[in-house]
């Protein structure tokens, strides 16, 4: 007989005679994966939920903060307008005529850009939020306890027999956090 240098077992012929449970385990390899990728698969929801916990505060912050930013910049630009184009009504803030000005009278511009917020692609220019702005002029009467003086007489003072002109520029900005509408406003009195 000749001495071979491969064992007859590896051949294959003998192996499930020598392994007589190889043929019932077969299936194992599939069941053990399928539980394996199911629980990576729980885990990961999981840490992506806690992660999304952790960034919805970071994002409402980013936000209002985007939003207060535009505010000073309106309350810069109510400042600075010239005097006579907000007596005319040809401004930003509209052509309101009444004391009682209401939202319905206001210059409305939809889709302002408040700024960017991250984007999701590295390099990336951000996202753009955006709001509803409302600027609406009311002019302050002459015989609004507002605009009007008490001399020592005891008389009321109108302020338009003295020459003076008031109005009240109000910004209002509409914006969506987390599928809720807010509103903010701020407003700047200018007098001559």
């Amino acid at each position: 007989m000749k001495k071979s240098l491969v064992h007859p077992t590896l051949y294959g012929t003998h192996t499930a005679k020598a392994f007589p449970q190889a043929s019932h385990r077969r299936g194992s390899f599939l069941v053990e994966s399928s539980i394996s990728l199911f629980l990576l698969v729980a885990i990961s929801m999981v840490l992506f939920n806690a992660s999304m916990n952790i960034l919805k505060p970071r994002n409402w912050v980013m936000q209002q903060n985007l939003v207060d930013a535009f505010l000073s910049t309106e309350v810069a630009a109510a400042s600075r307008v010239d005097f006579d184009t907000i007596a005319a009504g040809t401004s930003n803030w509209g052509a309101g005529n009444a004391a009682a000005a209401a939202i319905a009278d206001a210059a409305t511009t939809n889709n302002v850009q408040m700024g960017l917020l991250p984007g999701f692609v590295a390099g990336g220019a951000g996202r753009a939020y955006t709001a509803t702005v409302y600027r609406l002029r009311i002019p302050i009467q002459a015989n609004a306890a507002a605009a009007t003086f008490l001399p020592a007489a005891g008389g009321f003072l109108d302020m338009s027999s003295m020459g003076i002109r008031c109005y009240e520029l109000q910004t209002h900005v509409v914006y969506s956090l987390d599928g809720t509408n807010y509103v903010k406003s701020r407003s700047v009195i200018r007098s001559q």
